[in-house]
């Protein structure tokens, strides 16, 4: 739920708002979740010893998966996530 401004939450009437950025006021309104949230809760098997080209590997086959589901899952915490692994990926290039 909208908690900011009420001018600003009319704004997301409009419709060049709803047009560029429809995403955004869908989760705004609770009708989507964040992208950040869906990765964090999307569960791969991988560790922190393997090599970066792995990672590559992994991530490109976490990524179709992902794409699949992002608009139907419902966030929720796994031991290791999507999310994660974008993370150390960024740290072993």
């Amino acid at each position: 739920m909208w908690r900011g401004r009420a001018d600003a939450k009319e704004i997301l009437d409009d419709p060049g708002v709803r047009e560029a950025l429809p995403r955004y006021v869908e989760i705004v309104r609770g009708k989507a979740y964040p992208k950040y949230l869906i990765a964090d809760s999307y569960e791969g098997r991988f560790r922190r010893s393997n090599t970066t080209e792995e990672l590559w590997e992994i991530h490109e086959a976490m990524l179709e998966g992902f794409k699949s589901t992002e608009s139907s899952r419902k966030p929720k915490k796994v031991p290791r996530s999507f999310l994660e692994l974008k993370l150390l990926s960024d740290y072993t290039s």
